[in-house]
């Protein structure tokens, strides 16, 4: 019961909350590298990464990985993409 009830203050917590973009949109570099198809959120929200699974910039598919921290007022990229292996 404790677990139905945990689950039914989540939902009822986004349905009734609203969401506030921070910042402007953070794009991939192509629509074909499926940028955002991995999300991932600290726990404070201050740190995002996105992954983009079909991205080719180490080769066809290689993939790569971008890290953003919220400033207050907009996202930065941290470092430079974590690229992956490429597939051939």
């Amino acid at each position: 019961m404790k677990i139905i009830t945990l689950l039914l203050l989540m939902i009822t917590s986004i349905t009734f909350g609203s969401a506030i973009q921070l910042g402007t949109d953070i794009d991939g570099e192509a629509a074909q590298d499926l940028s955002g198809h991995s999300v991932a959120l600290s726990s404070d929200g201050s740190i995002v990464a996105i992954g983009a699974h079909n991205n080719d910039g180490k080769g066809s598919g290689s993939g790569h990985v971008r890290l953003y921290q919220w400033d207050g007022s907009s996202w930065n990229q941290l470092g430079s993409d974590i690229n992956g292996e490429s597939l051939y």
